[in-house]
């Protein structure tokens, strides 16, 4: 279920809505998600592991209920009912393989389709500053990575390059009306490629330095990730070539952990680099609705 409507100005939480005054909109979201699954492991060799996977899936998605429009933040007593029902069936396909190459260490590799169901809750939002397409789509497209990874005594490594691609990308987009509003507009603005790399160190030194037994253990930990995400194709004019939204090319993270018996503290920090909030790439808008989120 979902309702949207007008609630109290007082202080402290209040869920409920101001009595006599009308809903926004309101909806029930039943839904069927049925999907059948089967992976094997073939062993071609004592290094050599290759695992194909499939995966079949039903999504059925239906909607049921009404909602008034907004116009200046009043609401419109004109009520729209609406009755929705969406079902499709897919094939998604996988395979993994990995060759183990010295002591605990493996190269691995990966593929795999994706597939991302729209809901009608993503698209029924009665909202003055967001508009979502109604012909919004199911997003597809595939994942491929390939890495290093293993541990070595006292040290733990994993190192991997990715593709992440998707078809009818759903993202968000600025819309100007014919009085000069601003609005957020939900779609399937094109077709998108993430390409990156991430990495992840952990080294105990009380490990190596063989006190552990007696001292614990000291983890320094550090993993950096690098995203190179955009828009390769679009209809919308200023979108290609553009960055996706909320996604931060750099992100990193560190810390220290230590740990006696059953004692643990950890302290750790993350830093991540600026991203901005729609396709077009808006360093800010008037009205705050879209704009770039500093690192």
């Amino acid at each position: 279920d979902k309702a949207q409507g007008l609630s109290s100005n007082e202080q402290g939480p209040d869920f409920n809505f101001i009595s006599g005054s009308l809903k926004n909109s309101d909806y029930t979201f039943p839904g069927l998600n049925v999907a059948l699954f089967s992976e094997n492991a073939f062993n071609i060799s004592n290094k050599l592991k290759i695992i194909p996977g499939i995966r079949f899936e039903h999504i059925s998605t239906k909607a049921s209920g009404y909602y008034h429009q907004s116009y200046n933040e009043v609401i419109d007593s004109t009520t729209f009912q609406e009755v929705r029902s969406l079902s499709r069936s897919f094939v998604l396909l996988g395979l993994g393989c990995s060759y183990s190459v010295w002591k605990k260490t493996e190269l691995y590799a990966n593929f795999s389709q994706n597939y991302r169901g729209i809901t009608f809750t993503d698209m029924r939002v009665v909202r003055t500053s967001q508009i979502v397409d109604p012909g919004l789509k199911d997003e597809t497209g595939f994942n491929l990575d390939l890495g290093y990874r293993g541990t070595i005594d006292w040290f733990s490594f994993d190192a991997s390059g990715f593709w992440l691609q998707y078809n009818n990308r759903v993202g968000q987009i600025q819309i100007t009306d014919s009085a000069y509003n601003i609005y957020r507009y939900t779609t399937n603005v094109g077709r998108s490629r993430s390409l990156g790399a991430e990495i992840y160190l952990e080294a105990d030194f009380f490990q190596a330095s063989g006190i552990s037994k007696h001292a614990g253990n000291l983890v320094l930990f550090t993993s950096l990730g690098y995203t190179n995400g955009i828009y390769t194709k679009s209809n919308y004019h200023n979108v290609e070539g553009n960055h996706l939204e909320f996604a931060p090319q750099i992100t990193f993270r560190s810390g220290i952990t230590y740990r006696y018996k059953k004692f643990s503290t950890t302290i750790n920090g993350a830093f991540t680099s600026q991203q901005f909030t729609d396709a077009t790439n808006a360093p800010f808008t008037p009205t705050a609705i879209n704009g770039l989120i500093p690192a």
